[in-house]
């Protein structure tokens, strides 16, 4: 339920025409769902595994933040692929104008991801 109210709003800033607005509510997203998704693995995997509380948490916090470092790569890799240095503190013309190319990319690939893994989910839960 959450994965498809996460991917709803991302595909509501790919509608959006104002670049600042979608910045806003992008980082709004993530921001939350980021924070209320962390917790989400922990708790099944702690009481499955009561014994190993420290290796399971740490294991899990530790994918999350790799996963984020490479989102974070993703994003350079799309919007500045040659690392074309910064001019008097600001990008060049051509790398501010990928940046909503690369936004909507990357929303594209998490909606792509989210529903693949809701049906995923949906399927192991009614098989059992």
């Amino acid at each position: 339920m959450i994965t498809l109210t996460i991917n709803a709003a991302l595909a509501l800033t790919l509608i959006t025409t104002n670049g600042l607005l979608m910045c806003y509510t992008f980082a709004l997203i993530i921001g939350f769902t980021s924070g209320i998704l962390q917790i989400a693995p922990v708790y099944p995997a702690l009481s499955y595994y009561p014994q190993n509380n420290g290796k399971i948490s740490g294991m899990l916090y530790a994918s999350l933040s790799i996963g984020m470092g490479l989102f974070g790569f993703l994003y350079k890799l799309l919007n500045n692929p040659y690392n074309i240095p910064t001019q008097a503190g600001l990008f060049p013309y051509d790398v501010v104008q990928s940046y909503p190319l690369m936004i909507m990319s990357v929303n594209i690939l998490i909606l792509i991801l989210g529903v693949v893994m809701s049906f995923s989910i949906s399927i192991n839960s009614e098989a059992k």
